[in-house]
């Protein structure tokens, strides 16, 4: 057993690196990316995350509403 909750210890240490990356805001879709790998993701993930969207939309006859956070993580 640990001396301190452990959960709550890596909510916070993970709480501590995510105020460290971009934010990127396009219309309803609010990107947080590594800063290491944000100019290079932030080419790819917006574009395929709006055409995700708009087919998702037309298939399930569906428009969520916003803001939509969207977090990409360098290491799972």
């Amino acid at each position: 057993t640990f001396p301190f909750d452990q959960v709550t210890f890596n909510l916070l240490a993970l709480l501590d690196k995510l105020e460290k990356f971009e934010v990127v805001q396009d219309g309803d879709l609010v990107f947080k990316f590594h800063p290491d790998e944000a100019k290079v993701l932030r080419e790819y993930a917006i574009p395929l995350t709006k055409d995700a969207m708009k087919r998702l939309t037309e298939l399930y006859q569906f428009t969520p509403k916003g803001p939509i956070l969207i977090e990409i993580f360098p290491v799972h």
